[in-house]
């Protein structure tokens, strides 16, 4: 071997030679390799953790805000105005007051477009929509509302951001509400055939009319059939001398009105406690 070869092997075998220090460096390098790896492992492992908990939260809330079809009547007790995060627009807020004596959260939808319902305090509205898990609490999103005069309004709702079907399914809806427009308008231009219909009051209520500057008597009636119908009896003044109660018995004469889903009886003929009140809806009416 030359001697230069002969160097070289010494310095290497010199800086390769395993002392004791070294080899307990050595030891520490592979223990402290270990621990590094043992600890982005367990990092690893709690990030998926955390990861998996909150895909699990997401579809638990998810689930929780699946809308399902719902509906509900009552008189309108009252109403607040709440702006909507994701829109930045005010929707009005109602409580409506069941016949069991219980209250149902209502989203009515943006306060610009169910002003001109004319909907107020003590109302009764038939509201009909998806029904959402808000918190712990059951929150009706109205998409349709009808008064007691049968005049209807459909609302339009934000709809939540959603998987591919979620997203068909929003298609399907608005096509659906589309038609429902279509439908509505074509049924309020059409009249329906004169129609008697008898039953017994369920209640009655004061209604201005827009436009006329009268208040016209509206009543709730349910017919021996069972069939629950509202009608409308012409200006107030013309029922001065008959006073109208839940119980009684009536029967009405008039035109039907298609209003939404709904029919009306519009008053030509009202006959109540053996006496008749003929309305003239161009002018008043005369007691016989």
């Amino acid at each position: 071997m030359r001697p230069y070869q002969f160097f070289l092997a010494v310095v290497a075998t010199a800086m390769f030679a395993v002392t004791p220090a070294l080899a307990q460096q050595r030891s520490d390098d592979r223990q402290s390799d270990r621990q590094r790896e043992n600890q982005t492992r367990t990092e690893r492992q709690r990030e998926n953790q955390s990861r998996t908990e909150r895909q699990r939260d997401q579809d638990q809330q998810r689930e929780k805000t699946r809308a399902q079809s719902g509906s509900a009547e009552g008189q309108v007790e009252k109403t607040k105005r709440v702006r909507v995060r994701h829109t930045g627009e005010e929707h009005l807020i109602a409580v409506l007051k069941r016949e069991n004596g219980k209250g149902t959260i209502v989203d009515l939808g943006p306060v610009k477009d169910i002003e001109r319902f004319g909907l107020a305090t003590g109302d009764t509205i038939m509201a009909r929509g998806d029904l959402v898990a808000v918190g712990n609490r059951e929150v009706l999103m109205a998409r349709q509302i009808r008064n007691e005069r049968g005049d209807t309004q459909n609302i339009r709702q934000p709809r939540p951001r959603g998987n591919r079907e979620q997203r068909g399914q929003q298609r399907r809806d608005r096509n659906a509400d589309q038609r429902e427009d279509v439908a509505s308008r074509n049924q309020q231009r059409q009249r329906g055939k004169n129609i008697t219909g008898s039953g017994e009051i369920i209640r009655t209520k004061k209604v201005n009319v827009r436009g006329q500057g009268r208040e016209h008597l509206v009543v709730l009636m349910e017919t021996q059939k069972g069939e629950r119908r509202v009608a409308d009896l012409g200006p107030v003044k013309q029922f001065k001398n008959i006073e109208l109660k839940s119980g009684d018995q009536i029967t009405v004469t008039g035109d039907v009105v298609n209003v939404g889903e709904s029919q009306v009886i519009a008053a030509r003929k009202v006959e109540v406690d053996e006496r008749t009140v003929r309305i003239e809806r161009a002018g008043g009416g005369r007691q016989i």
